[in-house]
Order: C-alpha cells, then sequence, then structure tokens
C-alpha cells in the first residue's frame, strides 16, 4: 500500500500513516471479528504504522500495521474480519490458527507452524 511518511528521511520501521482516502486505516482502528450471523465476537485494535521495505524495490515501501484479536471462540466453522470500514475477509476456522496478512486489494493466509 502507498503510504504518505510521518519520517521525512524514510526510515525503514519508521513510523508511518497511511495513504490519503485510507483514513479509516490508522493506529487504534477497530479490527472486528464476526461468526457465520454476523454477530461481533472479538475485537482487536491496528497498531501504529511502521515503514517496511520493499524487496523488489530499494527506494519504495508501504505502511505496515500490525493487529492482534485474542480470545476468538474456536467453535464456529466460518468467520469474517473487518478492519476500519474496509470490506470483511472471510476466514475459516484453520485460516485464525495461522498468520492473517491482509493488504488492500489482496489478503493470504500464512499457514501456522507445525
Amino acid at each position: 500500500m502507498d503510504s504518505v511518511l510521518a519520517d521525512p528521511n524514510r526510515r525503514l520501521n519508521g513510523p508511518c500513516l497511511a495513504a490519503a482516502g485510507l483514513d479509516d486505516i490508522r493506529a487504534g482502528a477497530d479490527v472486528v471479528v464476526t461468526d457465520s450471523s454476523g454477530k461481533t465476537i472479538a475485537l482487536g485494535q491496528l497498531e501504529s504504522g511502521r515503514l517496511v521495505a520493499d524487496a523488489e524495490q530499494p527506494n519504495a515501501g508501504w505502511c505496515s500495521f500490525h493487529f492482534n484479536v485474542e480470545d476468538v471462540p474456536t467453535d464456529e466453522q466460518f468467520y469474517s474480519l473487518v478492519v476500519g470500514s474496509r470490506d470483511p475477509k472471510n476466514l475459516t476456522r484453520e485460516d485464525l490458527e495461522g498468520t492473517i496478512e491482509l493488504q488492500l486489494g489482496e489478503s493470504k493466509v500464512v499457514p501456522a507452524p507445525s
């Protein structure tokens, strides 16, 4: 994701903000997990944005926001994850056992280590 940097020196791992038009992607934004009926079952928040380097473009990077949602009930087969006002990402119980990486426009689930 393109970013507008808070640090004019573009320090890696330095603070950053999401690009214009992505005002809902910011530190403290809600991360909501719902069950298959749409009921909210767990909440988290985005952490502050950090500048991450683009391995393919040495002078480019994006703003990364980490989050952790604890105490998600495991009795459902399907879940939805909503960050800010973005569209929901549908997930399975197995997806929640790994690391979930979301990017605007795409997402992927990294399996949990065996």
